[in-house]
């Protein structure tokens, strides 16, 4: 039964921090830098792993601000 709850708990972590990490994604697309949207949600999913969305949200936050920042034409 620990097994199970082991491996419920790591597909609830990745799909959590997917979705949380769906937000530097799309902001990525949308200043047209796809690959530093990328890394912004494999670090959010990272994240959660460590912290859960504690951690997760507010690097999803500074991603998405260093895109908008770094915005390219």
């Amino acid at each position: 039964m620990d097994f199970v709850r082991l491996i419920a708990t790591l597909i609830g972590a990745i799909v959590a921090g997917a979705i949380v990490g769906l937000i530097p994604y799309f902001v990525g697309r949308y200043v047209n830098n796809q690959q530093m949207g990328l890394i912004g949600m494999a670090a959010c999913v990272v994240a959660n792993f460590l912290l859960g969305l504690a951690l997760s949200i507010p690097v999803a936050i500074v991603f998405a601000v260093i895109l908008f920042v770094t915005k390219r034409n």
